[in-house]
């Protein structure tokens, strides 16, 4: 695995699905008895119109869009979260991201997302 493969599948499985459940959840909250105030907020998102309903994922993508970014901006050592360095490897040692790296996820991922708020 490469840097780039693991933003992109970080993309792929964790921030796009993010969204994706968000919305699958508030059109239809999963379970046989879902928590009270998830079925109140899934009752006002199906009450809105079509164009507030599309403002709010667009703030579920800028929430997923700032945790993701963050927690690779704290892997890669741009956001500082702890002293010393931290380090992930894959299964064969090979480090993915290091706070001493060149390296950086952060960058990867907002190449990946691209200005989705211009669009």
């Amino acid at each position: 695995m490469t840097p780039e493969s693991l933003v992109r599948g970080i993309h792929d499985h964790c921030f796009e699905t993010a969204i994706a459940d968000t919305e699958a959840t508030l059109l239809a909250p999963a379970g046989r008895a879902p928590r009270a105030r998830l079925v109140a907020l899934s009752g006002w998102f199906v009450e809105l119109g079509e164009d507030d309903r599309v403002r709010v994922m667009e703030v579920a993508r800028m929430a997923a869009h700032g945790a993701t970014f963050g927690v690779l901006a704290a892997l890669d050592g741009s956001r500082k979260i702890a002293d010393g360095e931290l380090r992930l490897t894959d299964e064969s040692g090979h480090v993915l991201a290091a706070t001493e790296s060149s390296t950086e996820l952060h960058d990867l991922f907002q190449a990946e997302v691209g200005d989705w708020l211009t669009a």
